[in-house]
């Protein structure tokens, strides 16, 4: 099921996620989950397992929202995700759109909560991501 982990933000203590796909005589699998950790209430991490997209982001810690500006990017890249899903590459013109859109909804949605403001408070996140990509 394609699907990233900010899609149920209510249980985002402890999200597990795994998935499997034949690709010719390949059997591709894959898994991952992500867990609030001992020092926060909110879950500021998330991952995307959506194929032949996957991606591991980093709710920057310290930082006013981290966990927005992560649902934000698994939100946007869990959406490159296709219905032939594992068997077909992404779009790499479409990958590469996508993480600009992404940067540009953490920015305006920063703005919008005037975090920019205060600068010890800036929204952040980082991340991996993989793709198969033709």
């Amino acid at each position: 099921m394609a699907r990233s982990a900010g899609e149920n933000r209510a249980a985002r203590a402890a999200v597990v996620d795994r998935g499997s796909a034949a690709v010719g005589d390949t059997e591709l699998r894959w898994g991952g989950s992500t867990h609030v950790g001992n020092a926060r209430q909110v879950n500021e991490d998330d991952l995307v397992l959506s194929p032949p997209v996957f991606a591991v982001i980093d709710g920057m810690g310290g930082h006013a929202r981290g966990d927005v500006a992560s649902g934000l990017a698994a939100a946007g890249l869990a959406a490159l995700g296709t219905s032939e899903g594992a068997t077909h590459p992404a779009d790499s013109d479409a990958v590469m759109a996508t993480l600009l859109g992404v940067h540009e909804a953490i920015q305006a949605a920063a703005v919008g909560e005037r975090i920019w403001a205060r600068r010890s408070s800036l929204r952040s996140s980082s991340m991996s991501v993989a793709s198969w990509v033709g």
